[in-house]
């Protein structure tokens, strides 16, 4: 797994603030391009799922704009390609095949086309004062589920990448996930992580030690490339630090404190799970 901006991670001139987590302990990942003493704030990160590629995006708010934008490593070769696009990209996510990425920047969800760079905007229909965020593709990459935010109410939906045959999911909920398989979208609700299948039925397990219907702990889900167990990213100011759980809540462990962050017009931390070789 790829911890994203920390707190209290290396922060090591010359690295991103990108770090492997092995046995609770993080390690930095990438160096900064031209021997760079700083590089910029790591916003999202994403492993590709044939675990070959890593993007990840980056901004220099108060600095230098050199390396703003998103970036895309070969693993094989540290090749880095970079591109300056939209500033604020987060919630990055590698379609299944690889060929795109999707991200939300300014309030907009953004599909970019890998093999020739190519953006395009998402049309999802969301009402004007109301801002799309975290999306997460399904498992053939024929749709998208999303979260939409107006004032302090936040749900999810289902859409096609054309846009159309956009479908409410569930309401006072946030940062949605599809699981490996297609089968159901794992969110952040009130007060934990709730999953739901894409026709809408609520699909959560029961956990009794949990005082509302929700597994987990308050935070952003990420499921492992297996779909056996989900990462969260707890809320900052309620339970920080990287979580890991059984997919039916139980086994609930801190991975490690260190997802806060304390440039605070930037957003939070990110990770993503390292996929398994085939054999």
């Amino acid at each position: 797994m790829i911890g994203g901006p920390t707190d209290n991670g290396p922060g090591r001139p010359g690295w991103y603030d990108l770090s492997t987590v092995v046995r609770g302990r993080l390690h930095p990942f990438i160096r900064c391009e031209h021997d760079a003493d700083w590089c910029g704030d790591v916003l999202s990160v994403a492993w590709a799922r044939d675990g070959t590629r890593i993007a990840y995006s980056v901004t220099s708010v108060g600095g230098t704009a050199e390396f703003n934008g998103i970036h895309i490593v070969t693993l094989r070769t540290r090749r880095d390609f970079w591109r300056q696009l939209l500033w604020g990209s987060e919630n990055l996510e590698w379609s299944p095949d690889g060929s795109k990425l999707v991200f939300d920047s300014s309030g907009s969800i953004y599909v970019l086309t890998v093999s020739n760079f190519r953006l395009k905007r998402l049309r999802t229909g969301t009402p004007d004062g109301a801002v799309d965020f975290s999306p997460s593709w399904s498992a053939d990459g024929t749709r998208l589920v999303f979260a939409t935010r107006r004032q302090k109410h936040s749900s999810i939906s289902v859409i096609n990448l054309d846009g159309s045959h956009r479908r409410l999911l569930a309401t006072q909920a946030s940062f949605p996930t599809w699981s490996p398989d297609g089968k159901v979208i794992a969110y952040r609700s009130r007060c934990g992580i709730n999953l739901v299948t894409p026709g809408g039925k609520d699909r959560t397990p029961a956990n009794p030690p949990f005082a509302c219907h929700a597994i987990g702990l308050a935070g952003q889900p990420i499921w492992s490339p297996d779909g056996r167990k989900i990462a969260i990213l707890g809320a900052r100011s309620f339970t920080p630090g990287t979580f890991v759980m059984d997919a039916d809540g139980r086994h609930l462990t801190l991975l490690t404190r260190a997802t806060g962050r304390t440039f605070a017009p930037v957003g939070r931390g990110d990770a993503s799970w390292q996929p398994q070789p085939k054999t």
